[in-house]
């Protein structure tokens, strides 16, 4: 069994290399647990179908030549928000502050999207892959370690 501090570090690292991977990883971890907050909060069943068709969409849109870099600002920020609020949703889920939780998802996924950023750029340089392939080894590693993370 993972402990809520790896998942929180594990969805908050792949939120940090596809923003919308993490919180549909979410949905799909709450969703599978019965004993989950989610009986008291909310009904997470279509907010699981929004967050992965837009993850989906994410995987394409990285492909495409106009998208923004992650370390954008603003996609930065964006990714920081969605890490902190998956954090913050798996803390509390497990009994833990929210407010920690938060802190941990969102620098996390900034750390991972600093990261992934400037490694698949130094390893695209160093290999002459093209950068759609290397997107596409980036979503795997993404999809992997986020059901790895929420299925154990």
């Amino acid at each position: 069994m993972i402990s809520v501090l790896t998942k929180t570090i594990g969805l908050g690292a792949v939120t940090g290399l596809r923003s919308m991977l993490g919180p549909a990883m979410l949905c799909f971890y709450l969703n599978r647990e019965p004993q989950s907050f989610k009986r008291r909060a909310l009904k997470l069943s279509s907010l699981q179908k929004v967050t992965t068709v837009m993850a989906v969409g994410e995987l394409i849109g990285d492909k495409l030549p106009f998208a923004p870099d992650r370390v954008n600002p603003t996609a930065l920020a964006g990714r920081a928000l969605m890490g902190a609020l998956v954090g913050a949703i798996l803390f509390k889920d497990g009994g833990k502050s929210a407010y920690r939780g938060g802190i941990i998802g969102g620098v996390t996924a900034m750390l991972a999207a600093g990261v992934g950023y400037y490694l698949r750029k130094k390893v695209g340089q160093a290999t002459e892959i093209e950068d759609p392939y290397l997107g596409a080894a980036e979503d795997l590693i993404a999809i992997g370690s986020g059901f790895t993370m929420v299925t154990y």
